[in-house]
């Protein structure tokens, strides 16, 4: 074997290497970006929904504040209408679960 040789193998392992570490890379944006458009549709859903409401409805006087500032306040309170919507035992009216979602769907 000559220096050259192993000096080539050298590279290629570190090729190798490389495109691995690129691979992973890869792999972890792309989770990354369904997390992010999951969290941006549930977002969104919540909109849509609370746009629905008349004018004057007591839950637009709970929803946080329509900016993007409050953005994980929205995805708060979307991961709590799912959990009211998608809940398996009735809750009470008045129940610390369903406070603010008295009139919501179940």
């Amino acid at each position: 074997m000559t220096k050259d040789q192993s000096w080539e193998e050298e590279d290629d392992l570190q090729l190798r290497d490389d495109s691995d570490v690129v691979e992973m890379e890869q792999d972890k944006l792309q989770e990354d970006l369904e997390v992010l458009q999951y969290a941006l549709e549930t977002v969104l859903a919540c909109v849509k929904e609370t746009r629905t409401y008349p004018r004057g409805h007591r839950h637009l006087k709970e929803i946080p504040d329509p900016n993007l500032r409050n953005f994980s306040a929205w995805m708060k309170h979307a991961e709590a209408l799912k959990r009211l919507k998608n809940g398996r035992r009735m809750r009470n009216t008045f129940s610390p679960e369903r406070r603010g979602h008295m009139f919501s769907q179940i």
